[in-house]
């Protein structure tokens, strides 16, 4: 069973992308580590390289048993090794339904995530291309009731 819960759309850093001017990752983060996600067992290739940043604002957000954990990866010489989960979701636009569509809730634990964090309330989403979407669109996110819950 699927629960939807209600997001909207805010801005991200640039750097998953590599559209963010100061990037160290050129290509982008999502670029370089898709093809070792790849290796692992999660195949991305149906996704656009970048992420979306949905925000529950003003509630913190609180992951767990995600379908996917790959443990101290290193992807670049340029900071240590990262620790990865992975949540299937699926997203639909709010009350238009114009898409649906599955995705993966990507989390670099933070732990061991060197910059760019995100707010406690902001989950980071790589899909499919999905285009027509603005900053503060409402977007919903269904996922299985006993991996996500958030405090206020």
């Amino acid at each position: 069973m699927i629960h939807w819960h209600a997001t909207h759309l805010v801005n991200g850093h640039g750097v998953a992308s590599g559209q963010a001017k100061d990037s160290p990752y050129p290509l982008g983060s999502i670029k370089m580590q898709t093809p070792i996600f790849k290796r692992l067992g999660l195949d991305l290739q149906d996704c656009w390289p970048g992420t979306l940043n949905l925000s529950f604002s003003p509630f913190e957000v609180h992951l767990q048993n995600p379908d996917h954990h790959f443990q101290s990866i290193h992807w670049t010489e340029l900071h240590p090794p990262e620790t990865f989960s992975f949540w299937r979701v699926h997203l639909r636009e709010n009350h238009h339904c114009k898409f649906l569509l599955k995705g993966w809730i990507y989390q670099p634990h933070p732990e061991t995530k060197i910059r760019n964090q995100q707010p406690e309330s902001v989950i980071e989403v790589i899909a499919p291309r999905i285009d027509g979407l603005e900053v503060g669109m409402g977007i919903e996110i269904g996922f299985k009731p006993d991996q996500l819950h958030w405090i206020n």
